[in-house]
């Protein structure tokens, strides 16, 4: 795992400057996993595997995120990575624990 994440280490060098604020952010005590009611109970994790920001999910992983949680829809950020099509987010999930089983949810639903 330890030879994985150093694959990145470049990228996320180049990118701390960029994501200075970001950082800064979660640095002042923020809670990586954060749920956003109005986003669809989305988290800021979920954020970043949609959009296809490696940087901003190592930092969030790092930072503690709960990289399994479930959005309003029952999608988890590495379901957003793999519909979106972004295989270096998916790997790097998978490796960092991410649950690759897909939960159903179950509900009655009423006949009256």
């Amino acid at each position: 795992m330890k030879d994985f994440f150093g694959f990145y280490y470049n990228k996320i060098i180049e990118s701390l400057a960029a994501n200075f604020d970001f950082l800064r952010f979660l640095g002042n005590g923020v809670n990586p996993s954060h749920v956003f009611r109005k986003k669809g109970q989305r988290s800021a994790l979920h954020a970043a595997a949609l959009g296809g920001d490696l940087v901003a999910v190592h930092v969030l992983v790092q930072a503690g995120a709960q990289i399994d949680h479930l959005d309003a829809d029952l999608t988890s950020p590495l379901m957003l990575a793999v519909t979106e099509g972004h295989s270096n987010i998916v790997r790097y999930l998978i490796k960092a624990g991410a649950s690759v089983a897909v939960r159903v949810s179950s509900f009655t639903k009423s006949t009256n």
